[in-house]
């Protein structure tokens, strides 16, 4: 029996125009209305993720597993925020600017943080991120926030091939996600999207084998594997097909949801 059921976001539940389509928001107030703990674990930030939960009257009794499961929230609470070391940011930020076409978001609990204003940059910050500043100097945030992530953004949307590798350095202390084609994550090693579906799962008495996960890219992989029923939408790069107990239909077809659907024999 599936007791919680947790989902990416982009390129997962919303649609390539980042939308929730009006299938997806009735299934996902079925499924809450059958008992089942629903959960969000998203790179996004956990005010951008609510807000779009909220617009559609679904933010009510939901967990956020935000910056790629750094920062959890559960009914509104925040109940773990996982801090990176202040040399680690300012060493990623110092790499960042001497990278062409690379830019440094800091993600930390109470907003996010750039220093650029290059056009791409400022729609992506947008796009992505409800609480958010500029400053001159990214790293005058460390003094009052705490940063658990550092996002970097590939203007030229090469992240696997281009941006990945130039951080890969920092492989031996802490994680570099490819979270898009145009995002690299950096977190602490030993937090993810599945350390964060654990301890979700710790809160509501939902093992392994009563879990639902649905994902596209590959900072999902750990997301699927705490999971036992796995789904990676058809538009999932191959490696999360590899790993995944099933493939569902695509973003853009409404995978998650006709899953949901099928599964748990909704009428709506």
């Amino acid at each position: 029996m599936i007791k919680m059921i947790a989902t990416d976001m982009d390129g997962t539940l919303l649609n390539s125009k980042k939308q929730l389509t009006q299938r997806s928001i009735k299934a996902i107030k079925a499924v809450k209305n059958m008992g089942i703990h629903f959960s969000v674990a998203s790179g996004r930030q956990y005010y951008n993720i609510y807000n779009v939960f909220k617009q559609h009257g679904l933010e009510k009794n939901v967990s956020f597993l935000a910056e790629n499961g750094t920062i959890v929230f559960d009914r509104g609470k925040l109940i773990f925020a996982n801090k990176l070391g202040d040399n680690i940011v300012k060493a990623a930020v110092e790499l960042a600017r001497k990278t062409p076409h690379v830019y440094p978001v800091l993600c930390g609990v109470n907003s996010a943080y750039i220093e650029d204003n290059h056009p791409k940059i400022i729609s992506e910050f947008n796009k992505y991120f409800d609480r958010r500043q500029f400053l001159s100097n990214v790293l005058e945030c460390l003094k009052y926030d705490t940063i658990t992530k550092i996002a970097l953004l590939d203007t030229t949307a090469n992240a696997e091939t281009y941006l990945y590798p130039i951080f890969k350095r920092f492989e031996k202390h802490y994680q570099v996600l490819v979270s898009g084609v145009e995002w690299v994550d950096l977190i602490n090693k030993g937090v993810n999207k599945g350390t964060a579906v654990e301890m979700i799962g710790d809160l509501y008495n939902s093992s392994f084998e009563h879990r639902m996960a649905f994902g596209d890219y590959l900072n999902d992989l750990a997301l699927l594997k705490a999971c036992k029923y796995s789904f990676s939408v058809a538009n999932a790069h191959e490696t999360l097909k590899r790993a995944a107990y099933k493939i569902c239909p695509s973003n853009d077809d409404d995978g998650v949801a006709k899953t949901l659907i099928e599964w748990f024999n909704l009428k709506f």
